[in-house]
């Protein structure tokens, strides 16, 4: 091929988080008598991690990011007014037709019960977008010419947004994640639209599941961020 890499946000990530792991150390168990890890240690733990999404290890099913798997094709099931059954083949997911309304999704051996309304509140944000959107662009580099590519979550005119689930929340939570570079430049450099203007993270800050209330509610944080092609080149 004419291209010496190809590279994904997630592959960027996992980089950032190898380059940053003295920093993110100190800032998490800096301060702790008695570290869950040394600070080599989890430098080791971020160079494996850097390694195996090189290497496209297959990883064990991992609930949190199977949550936000499933999440997402809810979502994307209500933008377009799916049903059930036109969803991935993978996902078994059924809606409930009486009070408490919840949307229940098995998956990889997991069972979530989603609240419709958060649901469908995360869903309006993407009037008619283009969901998991196939995007690539080429980037020159001094090691060689590299295809930055991926899938980006939703596209509505000038903006892409990246549906984050999560268990906790902070402002510029995502600063340092790739998605908002490589999406917005993928979609511009190949032609497939001349301007993004901007890039949202759209946290969804999910609950915890009880007994008491087995339905998982959640609070919407966008992170929204100005895109400048020329920077992100």
């Amino acid at each position: 091929s004419e291209y010496s890499y190809a590279i994904t946000p997630s592959q960027l990530d996992a980089f950032q988080a190898f380059l940053d792991a003295e920093h993110d150390w100190g800032q998490w168990w800096g301060n702790s008598e008695e570290p869950a890890k040394s600070a080599e240690e989890y430098a080791a733990e971020c160079e494996k991690k850097l390694i195996d999404q090189i290497n496209r290890c297959p990883k064990e099913p991992i609930e949190a990011a199977d949550r936000g798997t499933a999440f997402n094709e809810v979502v994307d099931m209500i933008i377009h007014n799916l049903t059930p059954g036109e969803t991935r083949s993978d996902m078994d997911i059924r809606l409930s037709n009486s009070e408490p309304y919840f949307i229940y999704v098995k998956f990889n051996g997991f069972e979530w019960y989603f609240d419709t309304h958060l649901c469908t509140k995360v869903a309006e944000r993407y009037p008619y977008a283009i969901s998991q959107y196939p995007c690539g662009a080429p980037l020159q580099t001094s090691k060689g010419l590299v295809w930055l590519y991926g899938y980006l979550d939703e596209w509505v005119a000038y903006k892409i947004s990246d549906i984050k689930t999560t268990g906790e929340y902070h402002f510029g939570k995502y600063e340092r994640k790739w998605q908002k570079h490589v999406y917005p430049y993928a979609v511009v450099e190949s032609g497939d639209c001349t301007e993004i203007q901007e890039f949202e993270y759209t946290a969804v800050k999910l609950s915890k599941p009880t007994e008491k209330d087995p339905i998982i509610h959640g609070e919407i944080y966008p992170e929204v961020y100005t895109n400048d092609h020329e920077q992100n080149r």
